[in-house]
């Protein structure tokens, strides 16, 4: 998924959107997530951060969640 979006950053963007109307005025289905967005913004912190080099991130990361979380969903949004 990382490599995905570091490829398209712009379709990136848009699948993380929560704009129905940018679907409509291109004539497709606007299509809801099975899962909050929250929880893949935690997965891919999870992802990113426990596999981390340096080890004290990695005990950082687990001490702290939702402040390595919130750089993550600040990436998917514009």
């Amino acid at each position: 998924l990382i490599s995905w979006c570091k490829m398209y950053p712009d379709t990136c963007i848009k699948q993380f959107s929560d704009s129905h109307q940018e679907a409509v005025n291109k004539g497709q289905q606007h299509q809801q997530m099975s899962t909050q967005k929250e929880v893949y913004f935690q997965q891919v912190a999870d992802a990113v951060f426990t596999h981390d080099h340096n080890l004290h991130i990695q005990q950082l990361y687990a001490q702290y969640l939702s402040v390595f979380v919130k750089p993550i969903k600040s990436c998917f949004q514009s």
